[in-house]
């Protein structure tokens, strides 16, 4: 069976879903309890201040999707303004890092990928939040440094506590539902059928 990556699906969880989540250094094992979307609006936009030619503004933290403990999103991210973008999940973890260099999000990058999907991160629980960073790399000085945020937002019950908690065999990418033979690996949801998704909700230290 073909199994789409969580990149490749909007949303990439339905209500009763299983996942795999990459967070804290641990990954965590999550129940999708509910799904809503977040639409392309006001709430969602930033203004990171205004930026002179050649310029950046530091981390800044991103107020408008700070979560509660037991929530998860996904979401994608452009500039309304001629800058670059770069992602920090969280903050001083690279998000899109390479080695010795951090991929951005320039205004240009609609012209490439019209859905902005390859933008797409997952953030995860309270005090995970998204940190970005604005360069202005033209030769003329902004007022404003704005982004938009849009996705969609899933409340997740945390299947990896108590007494019938399911394991990951994170070296062999293993998981285990509770009184599983050692070896085995649960494969799909046996809430919906759907496909486990397997997702990191942070960046790399740079």
């Amino acid at each position: 069976m073909d199994y789409p990556s969580s990149y490749d699906r909007w949303p990439a969880f339905e209500e009763n879903d299983i996942g795999v989540v990459w967070t804290q250094g641990a990954y965590r094992v999550v129940k999708i309890t509910y799904v809503e979307p977040l639409p392309e609006s006001v709430p969602l936009r930033q203004d990171l201040g205004a930026i002179n030619a050649g310029q950046t503004v530091t981390q800044t933290l991103i107020t408008g999707i700070q979560l509660s403990e037991n929530m998860l999103l996904q979401c994608r991210i452009r500039p309304k303004d001629d800058i670059d973008l770069l992602l920090w999940l969280q903050r001083g973890s690279a998000r899109m890092w390479i080695r010795n260099s951090h991929a951005r999000i320039p205004l240009s990058l609609g012209a490439h990928d019209p859905d902005w999907k390859s933008t797409t991160f997952f953030v995860i629980a309270k005090d995970r939040d998204l940190y970005v960073e604005a360069r202005n790399l033209s030769d003329y000085n902004l007022t404003q440094s704005r982004l938009q945020i849009w996705g969609w937002r899933a409340s997740v019950q945390f299947m990896d506590e108590g007494n019938q908690k399911w394991e990951v065999d994170g070296q062999r990418r293993l998981l285990l539902p509770p009184g599983a033979k050692p070896g085995t690996t649960q494969l799909v949801s046996p809430y919906n059928g759907r496909p486990i998704w397997w997702i990191s909700a942070e960046g790399r230290a740079a």
